[in-house]
């Protein structure tokens, strides 16, 4: 439903002038194109207008229309070089371990996991990390599903760690362009835009 107001909605910047008290609602129409804030010709004036305004340090532009009775649909600038993490995981925890469950058997009623061989250490949301702050780059951000148990691994005879077993792990590579454009529809996170 969302993708059928969108399209509407910027086929309509086609025939409304392009008046200054409208450029940020078109700015923000365009944003919300899936494909890319430029998919649409008639949305790359506005958009490259965007990236010079905001280039300058100038604020991001409003769209007073765009309240409605769902809630408001807007866009605002953030700094992360990573993306948020997909649907039904969340971003694991700072120096939290996690591993893939590799298999299950069932003891009783309840089932036991064995964890993947691969290991994975959790940067939390990723936001605040610089290139400069580690010496081998950006480590990925790991972005984790259900939780399903945990083991102990031993690294050597005299220590051990705990890891938890998810039954989905995703890794996030940094992007290169902190710069980013969180798009809102009706107060719901839509999409990030980088820039």
């Amino acid at each position: 439903m969302k993708m059928k107001i969108i399209v509407a909605c910027v086929s309509l910047i086609a025939i409304t002038p392009a008046h200054a008290d409208l450029w940020g609602c078109e700015v923000l129409l365009c944003l919300s194109n899936p494909a890319g804030p430029t998919a649409v010709a008639q949305c790359k004036p506005p958009i490259h207008r965007l990236w010079r305004h905001l280039a300058r340090g100038h604020a991001f532009p409003s769209c007073k229309m765009a309240k409605g009775p769902n809630g408001a649909s807007y866009a605002k600038r953030g700094f992360s070089y990573y993306d948020p993490c997909p649907a039904g995981t969340r971003a694991l925890v700072s120096g939290e371990a996690a591993a893939r469950a590799a298999a299950a058997r069932t003891i009783g009623a309840r089932s036991v996991y064995t964890a993947d061989r691969a290991v994975y250490f959790g940067i939390g949301s990723g936001d605040g990390y610089m290139p400069n702050d580690r010496g081998g780059g950006l480590p990925p951000k790991i972005c984790v599903g259900n939780k399903l148990g945990a083991t102990t691994i031993s690294s050597d005879a005299r220590s051990s760690y705990q890891v938890s077993i998810y039954d989905r792990i995703v890794t996030l590579p940094p992007q290169r362009s902190p710069r980013v454009i969180d798009v809102y529809i009706d107060d719901a996170f839509y999409q990030r835009v980088r820039w």
